[in-house]
């Protein structure tokens, strides 16, 4: 299986929710954060005054379903390296 990623812009009102989904995902894709929590905190303290930029339980739970789909990927990245050829 080759999994190519797509180059996206996404774009929202007050540039808080649907992008800062696709940021904290990014945050989570580079590994730059270990976790959700973690990512979406980060997010939330520097884009924010009030640290509320994430806050609608679809695109919390986007974020997490992204991040399950990066850790699986991931794994499947190790196991076809250590397939022998």
């Amino acid at each position: 299986i080759r999994l190519n990623f797509i180059h996206l812009i996404q774009v929202c009102k007050a540039g808080k929710g649907r992008t800062g989904l696709i940021i904290v995902c990014y945050l989570l894709y580079t590994e730059l954060f270990d976790n959700v929590e973690d990512a979406m905190r980060h997010y939330d303290e520097t884009r924010t005054q009030n640290n509320k930029a994430l806050t609608i339980p679809s695109q919390t739970g986007s974020v997490t379903i992204s991040s399950t789909f990066l850790i699986l990927y991931a794994q499947m990245q190790i196991a076809t390296s250590r397939r022998i050829t």
